[in-house]
């Protein structure tokens, strides 16, 4: 990435890298929206017709999915991550699972993104391991058709 000269030291340049499905968004480091301040998201759709969705990676919540769902019992806390500001009563989860559960959407590479829950909890009270595979968030970023673009263009 580049910088800006004189005064906007610290103002981080868009790479010119179009934005697209499984692709990753660092914000501006100042930026003021609070959300989505020094987040990283990785982006799970993006099209110009539907326009882009995707999660943020970096901000825990401080809850647990014990705390939504007692049936999962396992001995570690599994940590549950604000995924960003829209449908924040909804919990969704991107994962490495694809060969094993069902339903799942395939993103990019080895990541997936929800599929069948029944099998995910039974995937976690069999003990297998969940960092690194699985990662659960609260709500998710959206955008309408041209507003990424245009957020990135402007550098907000």
């Amino acid at each position: 990435m580049k910088t800006n000269a004189g005064n906007d030291r610290f103002k981080i340049l868009h790479n010119g890298v179009a934005s697209k499905k499984g692709c990753t968004l660092i914000s501006e480091p100042f930026l003021s929206e609070v959300c989505f301040q020094r987040s990283v998201i990785m982006l799970t759709s993006h099209n110009e017709e539907e326009g882009s969705m995707g999660f943020i990676l970096n901000k825990p919540t401080g809850i647990f999915l014990s705390s939504f769902f007692p049936g999962i019992k396992t001995g570690k806390e599994i940590p549950v991550f604000l995924g960003g500001p829209v449908g924040s009563d909804k919990l969704f989860f991107l994962h490495t699972l694809g060969d094993i559960l069902p339903d799942s959407l395939h993103i990019y590479k080895e990541i997936y993104m929800n599929g069948n829950f029944d099998t995910i909890c039974d995937y976690i009270n069999n003990e297998n391991p969940v960092e690194g595979k699985i990662k659960f968030f609260l709500g998710y970023s959206g955008w309408t058709s041209g507003q990424l673009e245009e957020e990135i263009k402007e550098n907000t």
